[in-house]
């Protein structure tokens, strides 16, 4: 089925921003269905076919009753019956093989010969089983492309995922228009000696493209990948075949992808009916924070090129305040602060794009897509998504959006964000290219407010503001605070300091400066009478 045989469902698509009547998807299931009827089933129908109405599904699995391998939960006591995955449907894209066909195609002695060390795996049977799962991959992937053969016309949007996880959530397909996209869950990649890290295998979808070489050059990537390691200073005290590690050279340097890494959250089931339940967990890089807000859903989107490191020295940390209404205008918010003519000798910029509306606060796509787009176009990871995940309740009614920024700045003080200032923004700000070169000067100087003149579109007699620390003469994305500015009282100095009692909701950008303002003194306080920023 596809948008052209259902006019009116495609109509309905287009409307909510999912996928267009160009658009032709499919979902690819792999690997071993357990306890597909109870658990399994239900999830993938809730939060992949029916977010996917459009898209055809096609299955590669094993005809076994036993899980092989006895890792992590598998303790022999379940049984797969693999007559349940025909509850699909549509038993003409369903392809089961076994065991012994399985080993007549892959040389399974070879990939055990470059099992990884160290490792928590357990030899030879963890490393089988990720040479079936990727077998697995590729063969349903040949059942796709022998559909594609049939019908004269290719999909250009595939999703691959597994048959044994309880997916949490619904996921769809149109969001990877851009890009492609992997979960953010259990991996974070880190580019530090001996920790080159992985991207989590357990899922990917986006553009035909950039899932072709995920889901069919494996096999014929090992030798290369091997080859790299031994010449990667990241892998003096490991070596072997690392999945996720393994994953992400090939969508790094093998086959570069534009990638999104999104908080797509799935549980494995074993074939006990046991359920992963720590699948889900926050990072362990990161804290989790126990508020209103987690704190542990940092989110990146990501290019498939080599990211660059910053620059260690200043690193100015922007938070970008934006709603859905904003979704035409944040990518230019975004590209004019990442692709500015100069970083300056000393200065990295990194920004935060939060949804901050009330009742809209769980729409993030938007954010996602311009993020994706800021991120390729600047060549390294310049804009971290918070998401869905990053609220755990609606910012509150009346608050501006403060309450979210206070706790988004509660995240970047962690000293692991190395921020050592601060801008608060809009996503209908436009800086101007040269912007950093203007405040360099004074974040060398050491200065601990920065402030510059802007042009505002409210009314005013005047829309050109020179920039003062006074009511209507100062804005939220018009001042450059050091962090040692706003830590020098305890608890630190907050938009919100009384939370959502606080009085003057609309005017808390001014009484936030001023009060730094005023502890700081005049000789702290750079003003730059340069318009450097103009509302949208």
């Amino acid at each position: 089925m596809t948008c052209r045989n259902v006019y009116f469902t495609c109509l309905l698509l287009l409307v909510i921003g999912e996928l267009c009547c160009g658009d032709t998807c499919a979902l690819l299931f792999f690997g071993i269905g357990r306890k597909f009827k109870d658990i399994v089933l239900p999830s993938i129908k809730k939060n992949l076919l029916e977010p996917n109405p459009t898209c055809d599904f096609f299955v590669h699995t094993y005809n076994i009753t036993k899980a092989l391998g006895g890792r992590l939960g598998e303790d022999g006591s379940g049984i797969i019956d693999v007559s349940e995955i025909f509850l699909l449907g549509d038993n003409s894209q369903i392809m089961l093989e076994t065991e012994e066909d399985f080993k007549r195609q892959r040389n399974v002695e070879y990939y055990r010969s470059v099992f990884p060390r160290p490792s928590r795996w357990i030899y030879p049977s963890s490393i089988d089983n990720m040479i079936r799962q990727w077998h697995s991959i590729e063969k349903v992937w040949s059942k796709m492309e022998a559909h594609e053969e049939t019908r004269k016309e290719r999909y250009n949007l595939v999703g691959l995922f597994r048959l044994d996880v309880l997916y949490t959530h619904p996921i769809f397909l149109g969001d990877a228009r851009g890009v492609a996209i992997i979960p953010l869950l259990m991996y974070e990649p880190s580019r530090t000696k001996h920790s080159w890290g992985g991207y989590n295998d357990r899922s990917f979808y986006g553009k035909r493209a950039y899932a072709s070489p995920w889901a069919t050059e494996r096999f014929n990537s090992v030798p290369l990948y091997l080859q790299w390691q031994k010449s990667n200073d990241q892998y003096d005290e490991k070596n072997g075949l690392h999945s996720e590690d393994f994953l992400r050279w090939m969508l790094v340097f093998q086959f570069p992808t534009p990638l999104a890494m999104k908080s797509i959250c799935f549980m494995r089931v074993r074939s006990s009916g046991m359920i992963m339940k720590d699948d889900c967990a926050p990072n362990t890089n990161t804290r989790n924070y126990r508020s209103k807000f987690n704190r542990g859903s940092l989110q990146q989107s990501i290019p498939g090129a080599e990211l660059k490191p910053h620059p260690k020295t200043y690193q100015i940390c922007a938070v970008v305040r934006t709603h859905i209404g904003q979704a035409n205008i944040l990518p230019i918010t975004l590209l004019s602060l990442t692709q500015q003519s100069s970083q300056g000798a000393g200065l990295a910029l990194s920004l935060f794009v939060v949804n901050t509306d009330s009742e809209d606060y769980l729409e993030s796509k938007f954010m996602h897509t311009a993020a994706a787009d800021a991120n390729m176009k600047a060549g390294y990871n310049a804009v971290t998504v918070l998401d869905a995940a990053f609220h755990n309740e609606p910012p509150s009614k009346g608050a501006y959006g403060y309450d979210v920024t206070d706790h988004v700045l509660e995240l970047l003080l962690d000293e692991k964000q190395n921020c050592t200032h601060f801008l608060f923004t809009n996503g209908d700000n436009f800086y101007v290219r040269s912007f950093l070169k203007w405040i360099e000067p004074s974040v060398v100087d050491g200065k601990q407010l920065i402030a510059w003149d802007f042009l505002t579109h409210h009314k005013r007699k005047f829309n050109v503001i020179k920039v003062q620390f006074i009511r209507k003469h100062v804005d939220l994305g018009s001042v450059l605070v050091d962090r040692r500015a706003i830590q020098m009282k305890s608890p630190h100095i907050k938009f919100l300091p009384h939370g959502d009692d606080t009085r003057n909701l609309f005017a808390r950008d001014f009484f936030f400066f001023r009060e730094i303002y005023d502890y700081v003194g005049e000789s702290n306080v750079s003003i730059i009478h340069q318009v450097l920023f103009a509302h949208q």
